[in-house]
C-alpha cells in the first residue's frame, strides 16, 4: 500500500521534484563535508540511479594532487562535452608552452618612402593575435591610450600625408574566425565572437533598446556603440516580463553585415543593452584608425581594408620583407590573459591563445593547428589520446570531449611546474569569484575550492582543486552530459558530490 501511495505521489510530483528532493536532503546532510571515502563511493554509484540523470553521460576522477593516488573514480576514461571546462586545458597549454614572458605583439608598419611628410605607400597595422587590443578589462590597451600613442609614433616618422591605404593585416591567423563545430545562433554573439589575428574593442558591440511596459510590446532601437559602419540590424526583439533580463540574441555570422536581433527585454527598460559580435574586427580597426588619423589631422588618400580583402579582390600584398618598422604595440601579460580567460570564461581570449598555439608549434594559427598542438603537448606528458578529443579553445563547440581522467592527470601534473601557483591563483574560488562565486557559500567549499566551470544546455563540468580537512590537495573532475533535471537542481548534485569530495582524509 505504501508502495503504491509512494509511486503515485512521485508520479505527481514529476521527475525534476524528486531529483531535487533527493539533491537536497544529499547537499543537507554533507554541508560540513563529513562522509569519507565509502560514503563518496556510494554516493556516485547511485548517482546514476536518480531519476533525471539515468539517461547521463557521468564522468567523474578524484586524486591525490600530490602523489597522483586515485581516490575513487567513475566512468573516467569516458570521453564527454567539457563545456568551458576546455579553457582549462587551453589556458595551462599556453602557460606552459609560451611561457609567462610571452606577450603579443601588434606592430605598425608601412611601405613606400616618406618624403617631406608625404608617405607615398600603405600604412598597415599587422595583427599578431592580441585579443586585448582596445580592450576596456586592460588599462594599457584601452582605445583612450591607443590610439593617441599611435598618431604618435606616425608623427614622429613626420607623416602627415598618406598617399596609399590603411590595411589591417590579419594573415597570421586564418580567415576563418570561429571553429566550424560551434553553432550558428552563437556567432552573431559576444559570447561567440571568433578570433582573428587582429581583433579590436574584444571583437564586441553594443545594441541599446528601449522596451515597451507591456509584455509583448515592440521594442525601439536606440543606438550602436561603437558605430560599425554597413551594420545592418533588423529588429524582432520584443518586451518580455519585467526583471525577466537579457533574453535577445544576434543571429549573423563573421564578414556579414546583415544581423537580426530576436528574442526578448525585460518590459518597462530605457537603453537596455546586448552585445552583438563585430562582423570583421581586421577592417573595422583599419576604418577606425583612418576615422581617428584624419580627426588629428593627418590627411589619407587611400582607404581602410585588410589583407583578406585585397587577396579576395586579387590584388597585390606586399611581403613582410618589403615593409618598414614604424612601432609596435604589447598586450598585457600572459598571465593576466589568463587569469580573464578563467575567472571570468572569456571565450574570446581562450580561442586567441589556442590560435597562438597553433602558431607556436606549426606556424600559422588556424583552430586545426590550435587543436594538434594542445593534444600532442599533453598525449607527449602521458594524457589518453582516446579520451582527449579537442575542437576549439573555449569549449563552446559541442565537439569537444574529455574523460574526467585525462582532466585530472593534467590537474596533477600542473604543481610540478615552476611558477604553478600563479597559474593556480588564475583558477576561480568558489563562493567568491568569477564563475565559482556561487558555488558553495557558506560550505566547506567556500574560498578552499579552485575550479574551471563548464556550462551549456544539458551539460555542466568541473574541474580543479580542493582541500580535504588535512590540507592536503585533492584533484577532480566532474562531468555530466543530457541530464534531465533542472539547471539549479543539477547544481545541488553537483555541489554536494564537492562537499563529499573536500571531506575526504
Amino acid at each position: 500500500m505504501k508502495s503504491a501511495l509512494l509511486y503515485k505521489w512521485l508520479k505527481w510530483f514529476g521527475v525534476a521534484g524528486f531529483c531535487f528532493l533527493i539533491s537536497s536532503t544529499l547537499h543537507t546532510q554533507t554541508h560540513s563535508g563529513t562522509g569519507g571515502r565509502a560514503s563518496l563511493e556510494q554516493f556516485i554509484k547511485n548517482l546514476s540511479q536518480q531519476d533525471g540523470l539515468r539517461g547521463a553521460g557521468i564522468g567523474i576522477s578524484v586524486k591525490y594532487a600530490d602523489n597522483g593516488m586515485l581516490i575513487t573514480e567513475y566512468n573516467s576514461k569516458q570521453a564527454l562535452a567539457t563545456a568551458s571546462v576546455m579553457k582549462l586545458v587551453t589556458t595551462a597549454t599556453a602557460w606552459l608552452a609560451l611561457g609567462e614572458t610571452f606577450r603579443f605583439i601588434t606592430q605598425l608598419q608601412y611601405d613606400g618612402e616618406v618624403v617631406n611628410g608625404v608617405l607615398h605607400g600603405n600604412l598597415y597595422i599587422r595583427g599578431g593575435g592580441d585579443p586585448t587590443l582596445g580592450s576596456d578589462k586592460f588599462n594599457e590597451t584601452q582605445l583612450e591610450k591607443l590610439l593617441p600613442a599611435i598618431v604618435h609614433v606616425i608623427q614622429q616618422k613626420g607623416i602627415k600625408t598618406i598617399k596609399g591605404d590603411i590595411i589591417a593585416d590579419d594573415a597570421l591567423f586564418e580567415t576563418s574566425m570561429s571553429p566550424a563545430t560551434w553553432n550558428w545562433g552563437d556567432l552573431g554573439n559576444y559570447y561567440g565572437a571568433g578570433a582573428s589575428a587582429l581583433s579590436i574593442f574584444d571583437n564586441l558591440y553594443y545594441i541599446y533598446f528601449n522596451s515597451g511596459n507591456q509584455p509583448g510590446d515592440t521594442t525601439h532601437l536606440v543606438k550602436i556603440e561603437p558605430e560599425i559602419p554597413g551594420l545592418e540590424l533588423v529588429n524582432e526583439v520584443i518586451s518580455g516580463k519585467k526583471g525577466s533580463g537579457d533574453n535577445a540574441y544576434v543571429f549573423g555570422s563573421e564578414y556579414t553585415y546583415l544581423r537580426y536581433v530576436r528574442g526578448t527585454i525585460p518590459a518597462g527598460e530605457n537603453n537596455f543593452s546586448i552585445k552583438g559580435s563585430i562582423p570583421d574586427p581586421p577592417f573595422y580597426a583599419a576604418w577606425l584608425l583612418k576615422k581617428y588619423l584624419l580627426e588629428q589631422g593627418i590627411e589619407i588618400l587611400g582607404k581602410p581594408t585588410t589583407t583578406r580583402l585585397l587577396k579576395m579582390q586579387r590584388q597585390p600584398v606586399l611581403e613582410l620583407s618589403e615593409r618598414k618598422e614604424l612601432g609596435e604595440i604589447k598586450s598585457p601579460s600572459l598571465m593576466s590573459i589568463i587569469q580573464q580567460t578563467n575567472i571570468y570564461s572569456n571565450n574570446l581570449y581562450a580561442e586567441h591563445l589556442h590560435k597562438a598555439l597553433g602558431v607556436k608549434f606549426y606556424g600559422k594559427g588556424s583552430n586545426y593547428n590550435g587543436n594538434e598542438a594542445i593534444k600532442q603537448f599533453w598525449i607527449k606528458r602521458g594524457l589518453n589520446a582516446d579520451g582527449f578529443i579537442i575542437a576549439d579553445g573555449s569549449g563552446l563547440s559541442r565537439s569537444n570531449a574529455v574523460s574526467a581522467d585525462n582532466l585530472t592527470s593534467l590537474l596533477i601534473q600542473l604543481p610540478k611546474e615552476i611558477g604553478f601557483e600563479k597559474f593556480y591563483q588564475t583558477l576561480p574560488v568558489a563562493g567568491k569569484s568569477g564563475t565559482m562565486r556561487n558555488i558553495g557559500k557558506g560550505t566547506v567549499l567556500e574560498n578552499n575550492l579552485r575550479a574551471k566551470s563548464g556550462s551549456m544546455n544539458l551539460i555542466r563540468a568541473y574541474a580543479g582543486y580542493v582541500k580535504n580537512p588535512k590540507g592536503r590537495e585533492i584533484a577532480f573532475a566532474i562531468l555530466f552530459n543530457n541530464f534531465t533535471c533542472e539547471p539549479k537542481e543539477i547544481k545541488e548534485i553537483i555541489e554536494t558530490l564537492m562537499i563529499r569530495i573536500a571531506g575526504i582524509e
